[in-house]
């Protein structure tokens, strides 16, 4: 009797265990089938969804399941719009409470001004909203970074003008002169002063030296350097373009060659105008040697001032016509007014750092031997925030334009 009771527990236990294996084999060809249909029907927007076998109970000592719902639903797809639904709805929860944006930063290039210059009167209002759009744009501290690329480019800048020079007079001696007369010019102080700050810094840089080793150089080695030369000299202007963009409120839009390309088209005509600035000191000194010096020298100081306010303004008009981005419109007329005023506030600001620095800046007390460079480097400064203040004009000018035009 025991062991009937056992032969019939064991064939139970046999027939449950197969049925539950069958049952899994059939789920998991379901699920196979299911999901390659899904595979298959994914690329026409449909899809197969199965549902999950719970067990609900047992009859007759088998598993009983219940049958799968086999549901239909639309997929995305590149030909679809809908996505898979979830076997279960998920919870719907709360969405979160939207908290208001916190605002960016203002940067130079997105900074706007909300002054309405229609409420801008008089030469005094103009100036204040300069002066706003100045400190708003922070030319100062775009200056200092310009500053920067300005100092490094010094030596090549040099070192192009008196490799150029040198190919075209075919005197290195003669062509480092004039590419001392050329730096005494930008130079504040007094002609001798200037004339020996220029010498100093051509000495320090070894500029001449470095010459000799370019012209001694043959083939793809000396064509090498002087590409190496004005790739570097060129930099001032493609650094000058950022916060250029800054004052004129508008982003790049040239790729990276064109960029490069109007760099080196404004390096060549600041080089081409420094060079013509030399035939009226070769004029001047003509009248000397034939004996009108002394009668003219009174006019012919004026006229190479004339000259040379002439040629900066020529210079300055060409960057904040062509250095910015061409997004923001510059036109000849703003160019050339901002490139004027520039020129005049270079010319006094000259004037007024060579006098600052004979009555009360001494840098060599403080710096030792490295007082002349900290003064260039403060002059290179105010240069560049000289020029930053031009682009301003020239924006002021442009937007007083459209203003006056709506109104």
């Amino acid at each position: 009797m025991n062991r009937l009771r056992a032969m019939l527990l064991t064939a139970i236990g046999m027939l449950s265990g197969a049925a539950l294996g069958a049952d899994a084999v059939r789920r998991g060809l379901r699920r196979v089938g299911a999901d390659f249909e899904r595979a298959r029907l994914g690329e026409e927007g449909t899809a197969v969804a199965v549902a999950e076998h719970p067990l609900v109970g047992r009859k007759g000592g088998a598993a009983v399941v219940e049958e799968p719902e086999v549901q239909t639903l639309p997929v995305k797809n590149r030909f679809g719009t809908a996505s898979i639904a979830p076997e279960r709805a998920a919870p719907e929860r709360a969405a979160p409470e939207a908290t208001p944006p916190t605002p960016a930063a203002p940067t130079p290039e997105t900074s706007q001004h909300h002054t309405d210059l229609k409420n801008v009167h008089g030469p005094f209002g103009y100036l204040r909203e300069l002066f706003n759009r100045f400190s708003g744009d922070y030319c100062a501290a775009w200056a200092a970074s310009l500053s920067f690329f300005a100092i490094l480019s010094i030596a090549p800048i040099l070192l192009c003008g008196l490799a150029v020079l040198g190919f075209i007079i075919h005197d290195p001696a003669r062509a480092t002169e004039q590419v001392q007369h050329l730096l005494a010019n930008v130079l504040p102080g007094s002609a001798s002063t200037a004339q020996t700050q220029a010498k100093d810094i051509i000495q320090e840089f070894k500029v001449e030296e470095s010459v000799q080793t370019l012209y001694t150089q043959r083939g793809v080695a000396g064509i090498i350097g002087v590409l190496s030369l004005f790739w570097a000299a060129m930099q001032i202007f493609v650094n000058a373009t950022t916060p250029m963009n800054a004052a004129f409120r508008t982003r790049e839009s040239r790729n990276w060659l064109k960029l490069r390309l109007v760099a080196l088209g404004l390096f060549i005509s600041a080089g081409g105008l420094f060079l013509a600035s030399l035939l009226p000191a070769y004029v001047a000194q003509t009248f000397r040697i034939s004996g009108f010096g002394e009668v003219a020298a009174p006019i012919t100081a004026v006229f190479l001032m004339l000259v040379g306010v002439g040629v900066n303004a020529i210079m300055f008009a060409l960057i904040y016509r062509f250095l910015p981005s061409p997004s923001a419109n510059v036109t000849w007329k703003a160019a050339m007014m901002a490139g004027g005023v520039v020129a005049v506030l270079w010319e006094i600001a000259k004037e007024a750092f060579a006098f600052y620095i004979s009555r009360f800046a001494h840098y060599d007390k403080v710096y030792g031997t490295l007082g002349s460079f900290i003064g260039l480097i403060f002059w290179i400064y105010y240069t560049c925030m000289i020029l930053l203040l031009g682009a301003e004009i020239a924006k002021l000018y442009l937007d007083a334009q459209e203003t006056h035009k709506k109104a």
